[in-house]
């Protein structure tokens, strides 16, 4: 396959290593492989040809550059594209992602970490927001998911006609932040302390709501299992939040 074959061709000349098993495949046939070289860990993330903005990993290399100096991410190490294969190579972060099957041994300490964590992310971009150059805004992410449909086959539109549908009631968005734009839980790295290390999969950052982050976040613990700890994240998160409007946002989260 074309995305395997530049994989190895970048992983050989650029770590000294073959590519390897992918470790993530996403929903529209983007791979990262995880590498690991003489320098150490590597992730090597590729993207197919006209995969849409969200999906395209140099689209993700600009987001992660930006937000490097203000928040913990991957460092960009280079960037290429070949026979329209976008590719993005990163240093390894620490950390094991919060979907991991061990933070369920204690999942209130889970809870509070990631609320933490995500305070973290938009306090460490608050000073940034005048200056983000990119949205993730009702409209656009309705404009993201028909691209999306567009390009699954077995989609049939269905997700964005559901997202159009549930944006006839949506909460004004007045609390802008910058948002991660994928904020679950395998996008969050813990350390063995179980504290945060690192945030991954930054391809939709952008300005929004504060709520639409949250609302991903707790989708993300019901679908991990720890749905029962959505109010203690919230209450970690150490602000009041509109409890009503992080609802619509977990339920448009899977759509768009």
């Amino acid at each position: 396959m074309l995305l395997d074959a530049v994989a190895e061709d970048v992983a050989r000349r650029l770590v000294g290593t073959a590519a390897g098993d992918p470790v993530w495949v996403n929903p529209l046939a983007g791979r990262t492989y995880r590498l690991t070289g003489p320098a150490g860990t590597r992730f090597l993330k590729l993207s197919p040809p006209g995969a849409p903005p969200g999906h395209d990993v140099l689209v993700e290399a600009e987001r992660l550059r930006w937000a490097g100096a203000r928040v913990p991410v991957p460092e960009v190490l280079a960037t290429g594209s070949d026979d329209g294969v976008h590719w993005l190579l990163t240093a390894g972060l620490p950390g094991t992602p919060a979907s991991d099957p061990r933070w369920r041994a204690d999942p209130t300490w889970t809870a509070h970490e990631l609320g933490r964590a995500a305070r973290s992310f938009h306090d460490g971009l608050a000073a940034a927001l005048p200056d983000c150059p990119w949205s993730w805004r009702i409209p656009d992410r309705l404009a993201a998911a028909a691209d999306a449909d567009a390009d699954r086959a077995d989609a049939g539109g269905a997700d964005a006609d559901r997202a159009r549908s549930l944006a006839t009631h949506a909460p004004p968005e007045e609390d802008l932040v910058v948002g991660h734009g994928d904020l679950c839980l395998p996008n969050l790295l813990l350390g063995t302390d179980g504290l945060l290390t690192g945030f991954v999969d930054l391809g939709r950052l952008g300005v929004a709501d504060r709520a639409a982050d949250l609302g991903a976040l707790v989708w993300s613990l019901g679908y991990n299992g720890l749905e029962a700890v959505a109010e203690e994240f919230l209450a970690a998160y150490g602000r009041g939040v509109d409890r009503a409007a992080v609802e619509w946002y977990r339920a448009f989260y899977p759509l768009a």
